[in-house]
């Protein structure tokens, strides 16, 4: 009697600990972002030429503490891509916003705007609503963005898109 006892209590904890993981992760990774945090990270990419161009990269993330940690791996994730191809980048502004400008907003409904813009959407818990676009480059240079789309789409389940600037 007191094994099966032991083992229903070892049961009963093991489950307690599978629900109170599966909550937290929910809690981490809920379905939908009701009332998203928005990390907004401006970096200035300049090349051997003396150009700058202005990276921003905005992912809508569950919460502050989130989105602290979101904005603060993007701009590395972007310093670090740019050192790999021979460009400098300075960090201009890391910011954590509850709203957007109308201007960004609109990137967030994936509405044609002035700048040729990347939509990499949701597709699992983990990932996140991210969007990226570049400052000072002609409409021809942004365009070359959405020449990426196939590669960035291999590594994200959510579906990786370009919108293309108003002409």
């Amino acid at each position: 009697m007191k094994k099966i006892i032991l083992v229903l209590i070892v049961a009963a904890a093991a489950f307690f600990a599978y629900k109170t993981r599966q909550q937290r992760q929910q809690q981490a990774n809920p379905a939908v972002i009701e009332r998203p945090v928005y990390a907004e990270t401006k970096v200035d990419l300049k090349g051997d030429s003396g150009r700058v161009i202005n990276s921003v990269v905005l992912v809508a993330t569950a919460s502050q503490t989130e989105c602290d940690a979101a904005a603060a791996k993007m701009v590395q994730t972007v310093i670090d891509a740019s050192a790999r191809k021979g460009v400098t980048g300075t960090v201009k502004s890391i910011e954590c916003k509850t709203e957007l400008d109308s201007r960004m907003a609109r990137l967030f409904a994936n509405q044609p705007t002035f700048v040729t813009y990347m939509v990499l959407g949701r597709g699992k818990p983990e990932e996140r609503e991210t969007r990226m676009l570049y400052w000072g480059v002609t409409v021809e240079e942004s365009d070359l963005l959405c020449e990426m789309v196939p590669q960035i789409q291999k590594g994200w389940v959510g579906k990786v898109s370009c919108v293309r600037a108003q002409r």
